[in-house]
This record gives structure tokens, C-alpha cells and sequence, in this order.
């Protein structure tokens, strides 16, 4: 029995040429580039009119602002109080109705990739790879990282350890917020889940219907394929492994 996946032809070197039959394996890391918000109250941190804080602003739009930038200062009789930036940052927005700065921040983050199979062919701008067994699940929603790796089955056990997680997908039916903050903190490649209890920006979380999460862990396929975006999540094993 075979499976084929379905890769992106970005995901390829272009500089590559490879012909029906031949074996495929990248080892590699893709960057990718968010971005997140802060909105900062002015008028409730200095106690003042929301209308006023363009009097207390030491920022304008579209400044760029180191961490501990004072964005707004407020002078008593004995002492000032100053409000500063919480992150490395762009002021996005200064609302003067509501009273708060929106500040905007990018984050460049790499995750783990590896792609292993064999070359079937081309279709539509994909890759057609050929892997021994696999399962595709549809996700809940689609996050912008791309990754992939070596999987870890984790059910509702206290013991798990950092050899199950780090560097590793790791792949749990847990609903509790702190085995979830325990398996993120030993450096997961990513976390695949099917409730949305513990979020850290540092670690892909890809979220599945409770049926489809179900399926993998029963089927502990012992590789994975997620590309940003996509509606759907790879599972598979190839010539040389046997589902563990």
C-alpha cells in the first residue's frame, strides 16, 4: 500500500531535478514572519481624559520604538510618571477617543522541517511524493508556519518526559492546561491538540476535529507534514519505518 503527498513546489530546490522513482530527503528550516499587536491604555495608566493624550505622548505614528521606550509621560509636583513600551515595536494606531497606542510588532520564526519520500511527479504546481503509508486529516484552522518532523504521541500521562517532546510534533487528546504548558516548555516542533487550552506564539499549534484526532493517534503515524495555510495535516511513514 502507498500514499502520495502532495508538497509545494516551493518547498523543493529549484535547483533540483529529480526523476519518477527517486528518493527525496530535506533536512531544513523555514523562517516565517508574523505579526502581533499590543494596545496600550495611555489614558487609564496616567488617569487621564482620553481626548488629552496627545498632551502626554512622547511618540508619534509610526515610530519605531526600542523595549522600555517611554510612550507617554505624565509630570507631578513631586514625581513623573512614565509609561513605557512593554515590546520592541512600531506604533501602529494612537486613538485619542479611546485613549490607548497600538503598538505592532514582527517576529521571525523558524520552525523544523523534514520531508522524506519518493518522487512520483509534478501536478498543478505540486509535488507529487510517494511515501509508504499516510493519512491526511483536515485541521480546525490554519495557522501561517510550516513544519515538520519526527512524532510523539502523548495521551493523559503526567510521566511525559523531554525525549518525547523536544524536537519533536508532538500530538496529545489532553485537555489540561498544565500537562499542555509542560509538553510547549521542552521545545516542541509543534503541537497538534484537539482543544485550544494553552497557547505559546513560539510553538505551531495546529487544532483537530475530535474524530480526526482520534484517528491518528490510533493509526501513530511517525512523521508529519504541515504546510502554512493549508486546510489539511500529512501523517506518514516511509519504506524504511514501520508505524511505532
Amino acid at each position: 500500500m502507498s500514499f502520495t503527498i502532495r508538497v509545494p513546489q516551493t518547498h523543493i530546490p529549484e535547483s533540483s531535478s529529480y526523476k519518477k522513482g527517486d528518493k527525496i530527503k530535506i533536512q531544513d528550516s523555514y523562517a516565517t514572519q508574523s505579526k502581533d499587536s499590543v494596545t496600550v491604555d495611555v489614558a487609564q495608566e496616567l488617569s487621564i481624559p482620553a481626548k488629552d493624550i496627545f498632551k502626554y505622548l512622547t511618540v508619534t505614528l509610526g515610530d519605531m520604538l526600542e523595549e522600555g521606550t517611554v510612550i507617554a509621560q505624565k509630570k507631578g509636583l513631586f514625581h513623573t510618571t512614565r509609561l513605557q513600551s512593554p515590546l520592541k515595536a512600531e506604533v501602529r494606531s494612537i486613538d485619542h477617543t479611546q485613549g490607548t497606542v497600538t503598538l505592532m510588532r514582527s517576529l521571525m520564526q523558524k520552525d523544523a522541517f523534514l520531508l522524506e519520500g519518493v518522487f512520483e511527479g509534478k501536478e498543478h504546481g505540486e509535488i507529487l511524493l510517494k511515501v509508504k503509508d499516510g493519512l491526511v486529516s483536515g485541521v480546525d484552522f490554519a495557522v501561517n508556519r510550516t513544519f515538520a518532523g519526527p512524532v510523539s504521541y502523548v495521551h493523559d500521562d503526567p510521566s511525559v518526559g523531554l525525549e518525547m517532546c523536544k524536537d519533536r510534533i508532538v500530538v496529545t487528546e489532553t485537555d489540561s492546561s498544565i500537562e499542555i504548558a509542560k509538553i510547549v516548555s521542552m521545545d516542541p516542533v509543534a503541537l497538534v491538540t484537539g482543544t485550544v487550552v494553552y497557547y505559546s506564539s513560539a510553538v505551531p499549534l495546529v487544532k483537530l476535529h475530535s474524530d480526526a484526532l482520534k484517528e491518528a493517534m490510533r493509526h501513530t503515524f511517525p512523521k508529519c507534514i504541515y504546510f502554512a495555510n493549508d486546510k489539511v495535516l500529512y501523517w506518514y511513514a516511509t519504506e524504511d519505518e514501520s508505524k511505532k
